[in-house]
């Protein structure tokens, strides 16, 4: 056999490899020629030297590459993850808050590591004995509950008052992790080593690891740049209440919000295109905009739900961050604390957590505030180039019309129970609706003389 005009002595192959080479005796020449014949570049030879073991892939079982892109990918976001988790933790011990306690920190975080070798040294006595014939499902248990720890971390902020309480249980958590998962991988490691390799399979699964965390980390720090200090802002964390404009009038109907209430509620909105209903209950303030509100009405609507909600809030001693020593010396906060002393200002709540409401001079005294700072609002947030032309508010479309004619007949049992009922064509007759100080009264145009203030009043049938 012959090669490039010469006569092949010998051929070597490396392990299962692609690699292989040739010893040629050139042609009327005793020296021997080496021909090297790779079918794969250096880069990918480097890239098989350095993450896997010696001989793969005859040198490990046949699942052991699926096992490692899965296991890469997880370990790939539990580093994110656990960067991310450790922002949290650093912020919740104090780390940047000038009002924080180094010994307070320092306790903390004594706590927290006691509870994790606490829990490291009760795990491996009550479950050491099962790691070995269970190894695969203490191994998904371990990457489930490291999870769950780092999603209990990452959720810090949510647990202010319960820091400490919440650190020593995600360590906990997480101790039990490294005793699970370090005692299950030498199992898997054993598992892939077909020829008694431990050592090599396992020095190139902590390189891949290491690989995959550094990638990782650059990732989570441009993720953490992007992110910042940046929380999300609902409705809810800066006033306390959820905003709803455009329901229906009929999800706030029941016995307290009868005809006597709306009334009032449409008097002290008489000159403005939209009534603002306060349900301390489910901490939802509906905004109910007429037919022909406006996009500045609308927006105005919202500011004054939102300093509505932030005064509701104050008057029954629920805290926001407007709330806080920082903020005490400004004018809208001094309001608030002015209106918590304030007898005129509140009125039994319907349930909930919030024991008041606002009142009805509440109602009118913010809807004054709200005119005027609102004008000035406008003015400065167009010299500043807002478009105001628009907004991007979520508005339903239920509209409050200016027809005051019912062409139904309304029997005192439907009025009771605040419920929409099909009303059959032959009982169907034309009211008017005339608002009075103490309830609306009903008139039945064929007998207009006769007063209907009476809800027992039944109207003739024609």
């Amino acid at each position: 056999m012959s090669l490039n005009e010469g006569e092949i002595v010998l051929k070597e192959k490396y392990g299962t490899s692609a690699k292989e080479r040739y010893y040629v005796k050139a042609t009327d020449q005793l020296g021997i020629v080496v021909v090297v014949d790779e079918k794969f570049r250096d880069v990918a030879g480097l890239f098989t030297k350095i993450f896997l073991p010696q001989g793969y892939p005859a040198s490990v079982s046949k699942d052991y590459i699926f096992y490692q892109i899965w296991d890469t990918a997880q370990a790939f976001c539990s580093t994110i993850t656990g960067i991310l988790a450790t922002q949290e933790v650093f912020r919740g011990v104090g780390v940047g808050d000038t009002n924080a306690s180094p010994l307070a920190a320092t306790v903390t975080w004594v706590f927290k590591d006691g509870c994790g070798h606490i829990g490291k040294i009760l795990f491996a006595y009550t479950h050491g004995t099962h790691l070995d014939a269970y190894s695969k499902k203490w191994r998904l248990y371990a990457d489930t509950l490291n999870d769950a720890a780092m999603c209990i971390e990452i959720a810090l902020p949510l647990f202010k008052n319960y820091i400490t309480f919440a650190l020593c249980v995600s360590t906990c958590m997480k101790a039990i992790v490294g005793v699970a998962g370090g005692a299950t991988r030498v199992a898997m490691t054993q598992h892939h080593a077909l020829r008694g390799n431990l050592a090599d399979v396992s020095a190139k699964d902590s390189a891949q690891e290491t690989a995959v965390n550094l990638i990782a980390s650059f990732v989570a720090l441009f993720i953490i740049s992007m992110i910042g200090n940046k929380i999300l802002l609902t409705d809810l964390k800066i006033c306390g209440f959820h905003i709803k404009i455009g329901d229906s009038i009929s999800k706030i109907l029941n016995p307290r919000t009868n005809a006597v209430y709306l009334n009032k509620l449409k008097d002290i909105y008489n000159d403005k295109k939209y009534i603002i209903h306060t349900d301390t209950g489910n901490r939802v303030m509906y905004v109910f905009p007429k037919e022909d509100a406006s996009v500045d009405d609308m927006l105005c609507a919202y500011f004054q739900s939102v300093l509505l909600a932030i005064i509701t809030c104050a008057i029954n001693d629920h805290q926001l961050a407007i709330f806080s020593s920082n903020n005490n010396t400004k004018p809208f906060a001094q309001v608030c604390v002015t209106l918590q002393s304030a007898e005129w200002s509140r009125a039994t709540g319907s349930g909930g957590d919030f024991q008041y409401e606002p009142s009805y001079e509440l109602h009118r005294y913010v809807m004054n505030i709200a005119s005027d700072e609102w004008a000035a609002i406008r003015e400065g947030l167009l010299q500043t180039g807002w478009d105001l032309s628009k907004h991007l508010l979520i508005v339903d479309e239920w509209r409050l019309c200016s027809e005051d004619v019912i062409p139904l007949t309304i029997l005192p049992e439907e009025v009771k129970y605040n419920r929409p009922i099909a009303i059959p064509d032959t009982r169907k007759e034309s009211f008017t609706i005339e608002p009075d100080s103490s309830n609306s009264t009903l008139s039945n145009r064929p007998e207009a003389t006769k007063s209907k203030t009476d809800l027992n009043y039944r109207p003739k049938k024609d």
